[in-house]
C-alpha cells in the first residue's frame, strides 16, 4: 500500500469592490419621535480579510430645518439633518462618514445596520418626509490567509511513518 501526502494552498488576490444599497422610505414624520429601519449591507466582506477604503450614508429629506433632526447608526450619534446640502426647493441630502462603525462595532458577514432618525418637528414645516436612505461601502477583498505548506523532507517523514504504521499492523495484527 502507498501512501501520499498532498498539501493544498488556499490563495486568494485582493481586489476592490464598491457596494451600494437603498432603502426607500417615503415617510411624513410630524411632532415628536423616533423613526427607524434596517440598511442592508453586503455578505461579502470579512473583518478579518478585507478592508473598508470607505463607506458613507446618505439620507434624503425635505423639510429639515432647526438642527434638531439627529441620525444615529448601531446607537451611535451621527450628526443632524441639517448638516447636509440644500438642493432643491427644501429637499436635503446629508452624508454621514460609517467607515469607523463597521470596523469597531463589530459589523460582520452581512449583518444590516440599524439606522434611526430621532426628529422634532417643531420649526418652519411643522412636519419632515423621509424619501431614502442610500449605504455607499467602498472595500478590498484581501487575501485570505494562506495554508501553511510543510518542508519537503517533513513530508516525507510523515509519509514514512505512516507507511510504517500500516507494515506493522499487517505484520501484527
Amino acid at each position: 500500500m502507498i501512501l501520499a501526502v498532498i498539501p493544498f494552498g488556499i490563495t486568494a488576490s485582493a481586489s476592490a469592490d464598491i457596494w451600494t444599497s437603498t432603502v426607500d422610505i417615503d415617510r411624513w414624520l410630524g411632532g415628536a419621535g423616533t423613526y427607524s429601519w434596517d440598511q442592508p449591507v453586503t455578505s461579502d466582506f470579512q473583518i478579518l480579510c478585507d478592508s473598508i477604503n470607505s463607506a458613507y450614508l446618505a439620507i434624503l429629506a425635505w423639510g429639515v430645518d432647526g438642527n434638531n433632526d439627529t441620525v444615529t447608526v448601531n446607537g451611535i450619534s451621527q450628526g443632524t439633518l441639517a448638516n447636509g446640502r440644500p438642493i432643491l426647493l427644501g429637499w436635503s441630502w446629508t452624508t454621514f462618514s460609517l467607515g469607523d462603525i463597521l470596523v469597531q462595532q463589530g459589523w460582520a458577514f452581512g449583518d444590516p445596520l440599524q439606522v434611526a432618525l430621532n426628529y422634532n418637528e417643531t420649526g418652519r414645516w411643522n412636519s419632515l418626509f423621509l424619501e431614502s436612505s442610500t449605504l455607499w461601502i467602498d472595500y478590498t477583498n484581501g487575501t485570505a490567509p494562506a495554508a501553511t505548506v510543510p518542508e519537503p523532507a517533513t513530508l516525507l517523514l510523515l509519509g514514512f511513518g505512516l507507511a510504517g504504521l500500516v507494515i506493522r499492523k499487517r505484520i501484527y495484527p
